[in-house]
């Protein structure tokens, strides 16, 4: 637990947003609504798609806003996600995919639209331990992943980076009800 809380604060920090930068919207198959722990998701190039049962979303886009790196490899036709913890990797109409090199199964492979990879939004959450659900009455897909963390954490080091980890900090407790985390600073010495 307390490894997942380190690099989930670390991933935290480095994000620079948490939701995508707006951009011309363009063939919104749906109007599907996207809630990344609790802010609604605007502006994606391609819009979430609900098919038969199943929300597909642009994986770049939700991967980003938890501040994962996101690479494609167009000769395997694969994506790979890498977090502080997990590197996952899904392929174009395969429903085998890997989470930290173990594989598991989809029930509906990931597949390009309009050149984003979609993805089962289920499958990405599951796969970081992120929850995952769906309103059907306001048609809207929420996933939780920050604001579902507890325990406690202290960090101690630089002074000069403690008022950044501090804000840090400060945002993801606010976040998360069970959460404590204390900050000190001493010097980097006392960080090691």
């Amino acid at each position: 637990m307390k490894k997942r809380i380190i690099s989930t604060f670390i991933a935290v920090m480095t994000m620079v947003a948490m939701v995508g930068v707006p951009t011309n919207v363009a063939n919104a198959s749906t109007d599907i609504n996207l809630v990344i722990d609790g802010v609604r998701v605007t502006g994606q190039t391609v819009a979430p798609i609900l098919e038969e049962g199943r929300t597909f979303v642009p994986l770049r886009l939700i991967a980003e806003t938890f501040g994962a790196d996101v690479s494609w490899n167009g000769t395997t036709r694969e994506a790979t996600i890498e977090t502080a913890a997990f590197t996952v990797v899904f392929g174009i109409d395969s429903t085998s995919y890997t989470v930290n090199g173990a594989r598991r199964t989809l029930d509906a492979a990931p597949r390009l639209v309009n050149g984003s990879t979609m993805v089962p939004i289920r499958a990405f959450a599951d796969s970081i331990g992120a929850t995952v659900n769906y309103n059907s009455a306001t048609r809207t897909a929420s996933v939780d992943y920050f604001t579902t963390m507890t325990g406690t954490l202290r960090i101690n080091g630089s002074t000069t980076v403690q008022p950044i980890v501090q804000a840090a900090a400060d945002k993801v407790v606010s976040m998360n009800r069970g959460l404590s985390v204390t900050v000190d600073g001493g010097g980097s010495g006392t960080g090691i």
